[in-house]
């Protein structure tokens, strides 16, 4: 529904540069927030960074992506943020010299398979807006600013070579997870690391050889 009384954005990806336009009372109180942010900052002198970002994935959810196109998704749900990029943002954002900022925050990419124009076109069918971007699933939210003033880096579900995405379709791959794993050194590894394996001949009574991959190789 509130979707038919979007105004539609002539040229995306959206930049910092293009207003907020809420068409309800929870994006209004989140520009409200900013515009009340931004008034202790001119009388007071307080460093103010406003980070707008959209919907958070969560860890577990994260293997997930992506998704196929939903008509029900808003267009600004097309983007995302993995929830730990979205802390490692505020952490950055907190030791950065950069003041009275505002910032996009999404991944480089969409949550859909669909290429980002295809989904334009289907989510407008009588008048796509421009789509600028380069890749075939690029984000509608322009998170550059982020990258260049707080060393942001955010993650996506096509990070990895093609062998590597290719890899994780194999439909025998397993996963063990490695949830609370200390090395010798006394580093935890994260609860989301797992360590992805496939068994090639399980028969009764053969030896087992383990067959390691190469750094940044996968085992198909």
């Amino acid at each position: 529904s509130h979707e038919a009384t979007l105004r539609q954005p002539p040229v995306l990806p959206l930049t910092e540069n293009d207003a907020p336009e809420p068409l309800e009372t929870y994006g209004l109180s989140k520009w409200l927030g900013e515009l009340v942010c931004e008034l202790y900052a001119r009388t007071s002198g307080i460093d103010v960074i406003n980070l707008r970002f959209p919907n958070i994935v969560k860890r577990e959810r994260f293997s997930e992506l992506p998704w196929p196109y939903d008509p029900r998704l808003p267009l600004l749900m097309f983007d995302y943020c993995h929830e730990d990029d979205v802390v490692d943002a505020h952490l950055r954002a907190l030791d950065s010299s950069s003041s009275s900022d505002t910032f996009l925050l999404a991944a480089p990419t969409t949550r859909f398979a669909e290429s980002t124009t295809d989904l334009l076109a289907r989510h407008f069918p009588t008048d796509p807006p421009a789509f600028l971007g380069g890749s075939a699933n690029e984000a509608i939210l322009d998170a550059t600013e982020a990258t260049r003033k707080l060393d942001w880096h955010p993650r996506s579900w096509t990070t990895g070579s093609k062998a590597a995405l290719a890899a994780r379709k194999d439909p025998d791959i397993r996963y063990f997870s490695l949830d609370g794993f200390t090395t010798d050194s006394g580093f935890e590894l994260p609860s989301d690391a797992s360590l992805a394996y496939r068994v090639y001949n399980n028969s009764p009574g053969k030896k087992l050889c383990v067959v390691g991959t190469s750094f940044g190789a996968v085992h198909t």
